[in-house]
């Protein structure tokens, strides 16, 4: 008996109702006489199949599919009330019980005008507006009703003041008409006076000539004294037809055909500043005895 010959393996049972199992093997020493040694008979093994490479298959990565999340609404509110509360920012522009620094001036800016003072009032008006918007506001509304009025007030005064100041002057113009008709008048008289006492009329007008005249009847009303032409070169045409007063100079005493002292005839004329149908312009006496 060959002591190394390998021990014979155990039948495996064949039946298919059971997996096949493999028995331990167990290996027992040789033990091998030194005086002659062993032949070992090689049982040829079969030979080893190299490893084949599988390829890695590639990773693919799919993506996870996303639900899509519903769309807030406006009435919604996209954060809890726990984590975040809502912010709100405060408005720049100040609210309606803030002081106004116009509003001062806009009402003076009513009250001048309403006084008259419109120029006054448009320029307080002004000013309020303009420091209203200096603290933050579009505009001042008593400083711009004061604006207002006092433009519509300015509209209407300016008319009224003009109508007024053109009546007052109007009036004084119609003074100084009856006034310069009165001195006319008053010479007119005296030279008629003359006239009686010497047959003819003085060459020249004097208080010595009109005895009783008072000086400033021989002065028109801005104080200038009576013009007196040189009648020695003139005629009842010329005379009619000499130079007319003026504004500035309002007062004529024309005589005409004279001699050395006595004159023939005259004519006296005066200036008026607001002719009518009774007082026309220059307003014109002659005297009763001309040729």
């Amino acid at each position: 008996m060959d002591l190394s010959a390998p021990a014979p393996e155990p039948e495996q049972d064949q039946s298919p109702e059971s997996p096949p199992t493999q028995a331990p093997v167990t290996q027992i020493p040789v033990r091998q006489p030194e005086a002659q040694p062993a032949q070992i008979t090689e049982q040829p093994t079969a030979p080893v199949q190299p490893e084949q490479y599988v390829p890695a298959q590639p990773q693919v990565y799919v993506q996870p599919v996303q639900t899509p999340q519903p769309t807030p609404t406006p009435a919604q509110s996209i954060y809890p009330a726990a984590e975040q509360a809502p912010t709100y920012t405060q408005p720049s522009q100040p609210t309606m019980h803030a002081h106004d620094p116009g509003n001062g001036f806009g009402i003076a800016s009513i009250v001048t005008s309403f006084l008259g003072l419109s120029i006054v009032g448009i320029i307080l008006g002004l000013v309020a507006i303009k420091k209203s918007k200096g603290a933050g506001r579009q505009t001042n509304i008593l400083g711009l009703i004061g604006v207002i009025f006092g433009a519509v007030v300015l509209l209407l005064f300016v008319p009224l003041v003009l109508l007024v100041l053109n009546n007052f002057q109007g009036a004084q113009a119609k003074t100084r008409d009856t006034q310069s008709v009165t001195r006319l008048t008053t010479v007119h008289s005296k030279l008629e006076e003359y006239y009686n006492i010497n047959s003819a009329y003085p060459k020249e007008l004097s208080p010595a000539n009109l005895v009783g005249i008072d000086p400033s009847t021989l002065t028109d009303n801005l104080g200038n004294p009576i013009t007196m032409a040189d009648g020695s070169a003139l005629n009842i045409s010329e005379a009619l037809e000499y130079d007319l007063p003026t504004r500035s100079n309002q007062y004529q005493y024309i005589p005409f055909d004279c001699g050395d002292t006595y004159c023939m005839g005259y004519v006296i004329r005066i200036y008026i500043e607001r002719p009518n149908a009774t007082t026309q312009n220059p307003y014109t006496k002659t005297g009763l005895q001309n040729p």
